[in-house]
């Protein structure tokens, strides 16, 4: 068995020996194991074998020291959810807190996180929550530390400490996520505010993008569309411009968006395939017959036809019966479509 190179065989060996000699040669061996065996990784995923069979004082240390020696992250981090299982008592949450905040890698730091927070949720959790979500060293820590103030303390406090990571911490996606913690659990104009600060401050345009369809998905109403207004006139970029006119499409389909369709697919420059996705877009703006006619199964969904070559008649008329329009009325639901769109459907050139 300790000649063996794959752990997890190994693994299943000490199982064996446990269920067919439990005595202390044994408890020997493995224990031996669990401190010189030269896989870190086997010594890790011995521990909870050993505190299963014999959850005792000299299995506790040997876990303990796993969680400051072993060098691979999750194994000392996985040590921490042993010891939480078998020992949730005072001296493990004191290990726990301080390996959440002196191990050395951040991985380790937010999983043992998370385990304190399953294992303890309360006050001395979220006041040590609250500190790494400043002044832990990782972003990605910081992000897990405000995260589980959320899930856990929804409250005024932690709405407090998200905001002020949402205005101040030193990095750019630090901010934005904790933005979004914000908006999915305060969505009111102070949360608002922070989020039209932040658009105007942006410089980088995906980003920008990003905030903007979270402020299309929230707060749908007349302030968000002169956003998008000055976003689509400021052409951040061909695709996000085009982007910015669908989340108009979908929340606004009424006539000063089709006319700003209109202008925008008699500009110069716009890749082809942006302008068939407008084109797609305006047609589901006039009905869901519309919609459903430029779709290959008239469903509304990929895969798309292209709305500049004309549509068959069978095609026409599988989307008039999706939408039970009777036979009588198909040349009048085309020809409508057909002048909203300034274009013959049926033959894919311009009226």
């Amino acid at each position: 068995m300790i000649g063996e190179t794959v752990w997890s065989k190994r693994i299943e060996a000490a199982k064996r020996l446990i269920d067919r000699w439990p005595d202390t040669a044994a408890q020997e061996l493995l224990y031996t194991r669990a401190v010189k065996d030269g896989d870190p990784w086997y010594r890790y995923k011995l521990l909870p074998v050993i505190a299963l069979r014999w959850p005792s004082v000299t299995t506790r240390i040997l876990i303990q020291e796993c969680i400051i020696k072993n060098i691979y992250y999750n194994a000392r981090s996985g040590a921490i959810d042993v010891l939480v299982a078998y020992w949730p008592d005072n001296e493990t949450r004191n290990l726990a807190e301080e390996r959440a905040v002196e191990d050395e890698d951040h991985f380790t730091r937010e999983s043992i996180i998370e385990t304190i927070c399953e294992g303890w949720p309360d006050n001395r959790t979220y006041a040590l929550l609250e500190k790494r979500a400043v002044i832990d060293d990782s972003r990605a820590t910081r992000k897990i530390a405000i995260s589980a103030l959320c899930g856990n303390r929804p409250d005024i406090n932690t709405q407090i400490l998200v905001k002020k990571s949402a205005l101040e911490d030193s990095e750019a996606d630090v901010r934005q996520f904790a933005l979004n913690l914000l908006v999915e659990n305060w969505p009111n104009n102070a949360t608002r505010r922070i989020l039209n600060k932040t658009i105007r401050e942006e410089g980088d345009k995906n980003k920008v993008y990003s905030l903007i369809k979270l402020m299309v998905k929230n707060w749908p109403d007349e302030g968000t569309r002169k956003v998008l207004d000055k976003a689509i006139a400021e052409e951040l970029s061909g695709e996000q411009s085009v982007n910015f006119i669908t989340f108009m499409a979908d929340n606004w389909p009424d006539e000063r968006t089709r006319r700003l369709i209109f202008e925008y697919l008699q500009k110069t420059g716009v890749a082809k395939n942006l302008k068939v996705v407008l084109k797609r877009k305006l047609a589901a703006m006039h009905s869901r017959f519309g919609l459903l006619v430029f779709t290959k199964d008239t469903d509304g969904v990929e895969p798309f036809l292209n709305p500049e070559k004309r549509v068959t008649k069978p095609q026409i008329q599988r989307a008039a019966a999706k939408e039970k329009i009777p036979n009588d009325k198909i040349d009048e639901t085309v020809k409508s479509l057909s002048e909203y769109l300034c274009w013959d459907i049926t033959t894919g050139k311009s009226l």
